[in-house]
């Protein structure tokens, strides 16, 4: 056993005791290693919440199959006017899950025009996140950038190693220690 005011004298370690409600109290004129650990932790955790990272309780993983039937959509459009010609489109969709990823086609069909191959789109599409060379890929008409040289969709395939997460970047912060 040693006396409160030896720790204090040898250590900077003060404790005060209260009798009332049985504690204890310690303070030093430095900051405790455990303590600062404890700070450093709550600094990372504000850090991580600022820079909008989730930590989730529970994860849901999906399951992907081979073939799954998906949706059906479908638009009609009629513009009249009395000095032109009656303008009508008619329009289908059809999406599934195909091959572990998204597969949509879909047809436009217009009455001034008629039919026309640039009105069919077809893509299927793959993600996933987890990937370490390839994150996404897509196979089929490319809609084009409203930027671009062609005013048609391109047929091809893109492969990306980028993530479909939103990324942020805001600042910098320095975490110093010794």
């Amino acid at each position: 056993y040693l006396e409160s005011s030896l720790l204090a004298k040898a250590f900077g370690i003060n404790l005060t005791f209260n009798y009332r409600s049985l504690l204890v109290g310690l303070k030093s004129n430095f900051e405790l290693p455990v303590i600062k650990q404890q700070r450093l932790e709550k600094m990372r955790e504000n850090l991580s919440k600022i820079q909008g990272d989730i930590v989730a309780d529970t994860i849901l993983n999906r399951n992907y199959s081979l073939f799954k039937s998906g949706m059906l959509d479908w638009s009609i459009s009629s513009t009249q006017s009395s000095d032109a010609s009656i303008k009508s489109k008619f329009g289908i969709g059809l999406g599934a899950e195909l091959f572990y990823g998204e597969a949509n086609v879909s047809v436009i069909y217009d009455n001034e025009y008629g039919f026309n191959d640039r009105n069919l789109y077809y893509r299927w599409r793959w993600v996933d996140n987890d990937k370490k060379i390839i994150k996404q890929a897509q196979i089929g008409k490319i809609l084009n950038q409203p930027i671009a040289f062609y005013n048609s969709p391109l047929i091809g395939a893109v492969i990306r190693n980028s993530p479909t997460t939103v990324r942020k970047a805001s600042g910098y912060y320095t975490i110093n220690d010794y």
